[in-house]
């Protein structure tokens, strides 16, 4: 950094690289009566929905796409609700990665509707027979965004490209964080914050 009278200016180049991810998938079940956007096929069993979701290709060897997602987050609303947040069912929602090989590693369904975390509730399992990883999770009806990311055994990084892939053009929220530490002092001060 430098500091020019009133200014600082900061003339990172490979520091400020990183991955650019790609748009969040998404899927809509709104309705229990009838398949929506990427909603293979709806069950009642013993008194609980099951929404099956179309499998998923993987994104990484193909070109980027541009489409509207909400950045991960969900939706609740229900068709046939006055108040959605109220009356809006729940099912379990069936989510299928095919992959040819089972990779060293986890996979995880991730988004707002895991919290923004990485838990056993959203990992997924490895089903040899079909060639598929696969989860379910207990959702609420709505509109929901997600993606899948990658853990290699015995790490701590989590990584979207190798499903995803990474490309520049990819619309993603920000958040920037402005911390300043005033001379002889032991601890940084948050001045400024913006999302963008």
């Amino acid at each position: 950094r430098q500091i020019s009278g009133t200014r600082i200016e900061y003339s990172f180049k490979e520091e400020n690289v990183f991955e650019g991810g790609n748009e969040f998938r998404n899927f809509d079940f709104s309705s229990l009566r009838s398949r929506t956007r990427n909603v293979s096929n709806l069950d009642f069993v013993s008194g609980e929905h099951h929404v099956r979701l179309m499998p998923d290709k993987l994104r990484s060897t193909l070109p980027y796409m541009s489409h509207s997602d909400i950045d991960g987050n969900y939706y609740i609303r229900s068709e046939r609700a006055y108040d959605a947040d109220l009356e809006s069912d729940y099912a379990w929602v069936n989510f299928y990665l095919p992959m040819p090989i089972d990779l060293e590693g986890s996979f995880y369904v991730w988004g707002e509707l895991s919290d923004w975390y990485f838990t056993e509730q959203n990992k997924m399992s490895y089903d040899s027979k079909t060639s598929t990883y696969y989860a379910q999770l207990y959702l609420k009806q709505g509109f929901y965004d997600y993606m899948y990311m990658y853990n290699p055994n015995g790490t701590y990084e989590y990584t979207s490209t190798r499903v995803e892939g990474s490309f520049s053009e990819t619309i993603n929220a920000y958040n920037v964080y402005v911390y300043y530490r005033e001379p002889g002092n032991r601890y940084d001060s948050l001045i400024g914050y913006i999302r963008k």
